[in-house]
């Protein structure tokens, strides 16, 4: 049975919306709940997960090179899916997506700069590299093996964040997430050290800025995902763990996973994010860390 107070809280979301939540074992996830809709949603910046995915298993399997230079300020593949490469937020001019055009606006690794240009870049390289179109990498290398059947790209969702929609374009059900978590709890399209690394803070020392909560001394990010850390005021709760790792979108969606409390949530919304998610999202995430835990 549902605890009453997690579907109360949810009850709270503005709009349409769907949440899953549950604990995670050694094996993947031990224990789901869902509630809400079943339909699909827009991910925002939520889809960048998706495209970490990808890029990590184009790593694995030789098509990235993790480590060499990309850019001609030297960062790498990693620097990218950290938000360390020294790329802006957004393209320059509307509609102009020529990478060649872009200034870097830091050295590599001296400030987090949140860079949707930088997944861009990421989705690009895996075009290249591959010879498929992004779309196809992302749906045989990600989405099929994980089963997020309900999984779509639309590049013209957030037009505004580029041409392939790797940095904000997939539209997704809960059932997807779901299948997201599995994708960075459980051995499968990755390796266990692969997905160690993902959630290790990547040139932990960084400060920057966190979209929507302000800037945040160090600003910590793993190999795609954000880390907690010491960051206050955050979207997760006072309960999560300083590693629980995750992202939000613009869009209203969330997503963390607390390995130390063995526990995820990941929530959905036709609203956009706003103060009603700053006063939600950390409510709802407290009930579920303590669920967890009782």
């Amino acid at each position: 049975m549902v605890p009453v107070d997690i579907a109360n809280l949810a009850e709270g979301f503005p709009g349409e919306w769907a949440i899953a939540y549950g604990s995670i074992g050694e094996g993947g996830i031990t224990r789901l709940k869902e509630l809400g809709s079943k339909g699909l949603f827009p991910l925002a910046s939520v889809s960048k997960l998706f495209t970490a995915l990808a890029a990590h298993v184009a790593i694995e399997e030789g098509t990235l090179d993790a480590k060499e230079p990309v850019l001609a300020n030297s960062a790498s593949v990693y620097d990218l899916l950290s938000h360390a490469s020294g790329l802006p937020f957004a393209f320059p001019r509307p509609g102009d997506f020529a990478f060649e055009g872009i200034t870097s606006e830091s050295r590599p690794a001296s400030r987090r700069i949140y860079s949707n240009v930088g997944y861009e870049l990421l989705a690009d390289l895996i075009g290249r590299n591959s010879e498929m179109s992004f779309r196809n990498y992302l749906f045989e290398a990600v989405a099929e093996p994980l089963g997020a059947n309900g999984l779509e790209l639309d590049p013209g969702l957030y037009d505004a964040s580029g041409p392939t929609g790797a940095a904000a374009g997939i539209v997704a059900s809960i059932s997807d997430l779901v299948a997201l978590v599995n994708g960075f709890v459980s051995p499968g399209i990755l390796s266990l050290d692969t997905l160690r690394l993902i959630r290790d803070p990547h040139h932990p020392e960084l400060d920057g800025m966190l979209p929507g909560f302000g800037f945040m001394r160090p600003c910590p990010w793993g190999l795609g995902p954000e880390l907690k850390g010491e960051k206050a005021p955050h979207w997760t709760g006072g309960r999560n763990s300083k590693g629980t790792f995750g992202h939000f979108g613009q869009s209203g969606a969330s997503f963390w996973i607390d390995l130390e409390n063995r526990c995820f949530l990941a929530t959905l919304s036709s609203v956009a994010f706003g103060d009603w998610a700053k006063d939600l999202w950390p409510s709802l995430s407290d009930a579920v860390v303590e669920e967890a835990n009782s």
